[in-house]
């Protein structure tokens, strides 16, 4: 997931003109988010930013929710007791997060939090960012991001085989489902985690198809019959076999035949 921030000074404004924020940020530091009101604009939307520069940052965040209890020290070197949830991350000094206590967001700085602790399981944490990590790497999300990384290949050819009649049915849908889940080293994935995931994807071209499926049959042969297997499968789920259908198994018959 990728969001843009801009990193502002007190004296520097947005890109539309006169700024104004949506809501009080209660931060110790002044980075703050795109979602907010601009006089130029009395509808709610997220600024575009000139370039990716010099007061723009492109972040990278991962989706994690936990609800932890810290001790935090604020500017004033004064310490309270906070309940915050969290529902993302992107690896920076700061933890972006829902305050239970001023039912707001706000803006913590890691090096203040002096003690956290995991409400669900009452663990104490000794890293925050470690914490937050490991429990994404634990969802659904982290383990449809790996095998759409290490398997695209795989991915391209079979969803361009379920869509190469024009049409992506059920019991193609299935076939896509167990595949992918046989893929998962463990990692529970309902079908509404895949079907999210692949409404993200692209339909493959003819041309992306054959690229894919050639990477395969070089680099692992046995593995390209098994999907030629797959796609013959995906093809005799409805009665009448399309010409792309043809197409698509007979360049990989004679691939693998070669």
């Amino acid at each position: 997931m990728i969001y843009l921030r801009k990193l502002f000074s007190k004296k520097e404004y947005d890109p539309c003109g006169t700024y104004k924020s949506s809501k009080t940020i209660e931060a110790d530091n002044e980075v703050f988010y795109l979602d907010k009101y601009c006089k130029n604009n009395k509808s709610r939307h997220q600024c575009a930013p000139p370039s990716v520069g010099k007061y723009w940052d492109k972040i990278e965040y991962v989706r994690t929710k936990a609800r932890l209890e810290l001790k935090y020290i604020n500017k004033n070197e004064e310490t309270s007791v906070l309940f915050i949830q969290v529902s993302y991350y992107d690896g920076s000094p700061y933890l972006r997060a829902f305050c239970e206590l001023k039912h707001n967001e706000r803006t913590f700085r890691i090096d203040r939090i002096k003690e956290a602790i995991d409400t669900e399981t009452g663990e104490i944490i000794e890293s925050v960012p470690d914490f937050l990590l490991a429990k994404y790497h634990t969802t659904s999300e982290y383990a449809l991001s790996v095998i759409f990384s290490d398997h695209l290949d795989l991915v391209k050819v079979l969803f361009y085989m379920g869509n190469a009649d024009g049409r992506l049915q059920a019991e193609e849908l299935n076939i896509l489902y167990a595949t992918i889940r046989s893929l998962s080293k463990g990692a529970v994935l309902t079908d509404k985690d895949i079907d999210k995931k692949l409404k993200t994807f692209e339909i493959p071209s003819v041309q992306v198809f054959k690229l894919a499926f050639g990477r395969i049959y070089v680099k692992h042969p046995q593995q390209a019959q098994k999907i030629f297997l797959i796609s013959k499968k995906i093809v005799i789920t409805h009665k009448k076999i399309h010409t792309n259908e043809k197409g698509a198994l007979v360049y990989m018959a004679k691939k693998l035949s070669s």
